[in-house]
């Protein structure tokens, strides 16, 4: 398809299109002149920093930097599903049965499990097993393999969330001693509650964030999905509470419900009304949660963000495990009775079948057409190169040494860091 001359950087395309469309330069120049105004506290000056910078307004896709108008004709990434599949990790288009497809898949030995989308929509993280241990592989949207972490604590089922600026990814984490025998795996802990760790995607440091314990009237993180709050402040998960005194091993010593781990004191408390729910996840807004039903092994429903006003949207009968939000709040995926994926607009009701293989852990992103442009002066070429295919633009042309050029380091990039471009954007270096 053939670019309408505004998504040209040229000045030639831009004149080209100022003349063709009459009210082109209007629209230019209020842009402009919306863009240059100063920028304290809009979105804008809370990009973060090291390529997971997120777009957070949803702004007209004018871009200085590099000369662009607005275009119905942009590069456009579409509406995902990510799932875990057969083989590996797969994604459908919302809608469309037909479009699913692998989209990563693991080297032979490993495993993968619980895909979830950034904030921006360019990087899918999820877990991964491997014969080295168990850690966050992170791919772009075109399943490229960016990078794969190692974790440095033992975990438990890899359940990972993004925090909501993308910069931390949080995941079950595990406390020695561990039961080795007779288990077949080392990872199984004595007494089957985890803490819950978070990644750094920047640094890759790794750090506890809270510490289950098992005494009564305190809940204790159990494992399935967690959901990281849009604000930030609070990371839901299944817990259990009222856990008995003495020896406590597995689930089911205490009330299963949905507990809410606090991100800056790092204490788990459970979230009143939520008995027999697990895998809660946030809405887009953070003022529902959806969730499964124990008590009815199955079915999805939906409750205020204070644990009250519970409703089913889809019943048991119908399936509804692990059930994930649309990017608007309007409708749910989850897995059905049949073991494929549904979807269900949550003021009908009415579920309509998204896959037609078995899948499970869905993760929604709509589609995409900007990329932030990370901030490279200071890394090396090998961080460079990483940073910009995590956020979705091309790395363009490295100018400088030729010898030993990935420990070699960015001293000007172009276009400038935190910049809004289109998807596929070359992002041109110097380093030294």
């Amino acid at each position: 398809m053939t670019a309408h001359p505004a998504v040209r950087s040229s000045r030639a395309g831009l004149r080209e299109f100022l003349s063709r469309t009459p009210t082109g330069l209007e629209r230019v120049l209020a842009e402009i002149r919306r863009y240059l105004a100063p920028h304290s506290g809009s979105p804008f000056s809370r990009f973060r920093r090291a390529g997971f910078a997120i777009a957070l307004s949803g702004l007209s896709s004018v871009f200085l930097a590099t000369g662009m108008a607005p275009s119905a004709d942009a590069a456009v990434l579409p509406a995902l599903i990510a799932y875990v599949g057969s083989t590996g990790i797969d994604v459908v288009q919302p809608g469309v049965v037909t479009s699913a497809r692998p989209f990563y898949t693991p080297a032979t030995g490993t495993g993968t499990s619980f895909p979830t989308w950034s904030p921006d929509g360019q990087t899918l993280a999820f877990g991964v097993n491997t014969p080295h241990g168990i850690g966050i592989g992170l791919a772009n949207r075109s399943g490229v393999l960016v990078a794969e972490v190692l974790l440095p604590h033992l975990v438990g089922p890899p359940s990972i969330a993004w925090s909501p600026d993308g910069t931390q990814i949080a995941y079950l984490c595990l406390d020695p001693p561990i039961l080795t025998t007779p288990s077949p795996s080392p990872y199984v802990p004595r007494n089957r509650f985890y803490n819950v760790c978070a990644l750094d995607v920047v640094t890759g440091a790794s750090r506890v964030l809270a510490r289950s314990t098992l005494s009564e009237g305190i809940s204790a993180v159990a494992a399935d999905r967690m959901s990281w709050s849009p604000s930030g402040d609070v990371i839901a998960v299944t817990a259990e509470r009222d856990i008995a005194d003495g020896n406590c091993e597995g689930f089911a010593c205490g009330q299963p419900n949905i507990g809410l781990v606090d991100v800056s004191s790092g204490t788990i408390q459970a979230l009143g009304g939520t008995d027999n729910f697990d895998e809660p996840v946030f809405s887009p807004k953070e003022d529902e949660i959806a969730a499964s039903n124990l008590h009815t092994r199955g079915g999805v429903y939906i409750m205020s963000a204070n644990g009250e006003d519970i409703r089913e949207i889809v019943p048991a009968s119908d399936g509804g495990a692990e059930p994930n939000w649309s990017p608007d709040g309007k409708e749910l995926v989850f897995q059905a009775a049949s073991g494929y994926l549904a979807t269900v607009v949550v003021a009908q009701g009415t579920p309509k079948q998204a896959t037609d293989g078995v899948a499970g852990a869905p993760s929604w992103v709509g589609p995409v057409t900007l990329c932030t442009v990370p901030k490279l002066i200071g890394q090396t070429l090998a961080a460079a190169k990483r940073l910009v295919a995590l956020a979705g633009c091309v790395l363009g042309d490295v100018t400088g040494p030729k010898v030993n050029r990935n420990s070699l380091h960015v001293v000007k990039q172009e276009p400038s860091a935190h910049t809004n471009v289109a998807v596929g954007t070359k992002v041109n270096i110097r380093i030294r």
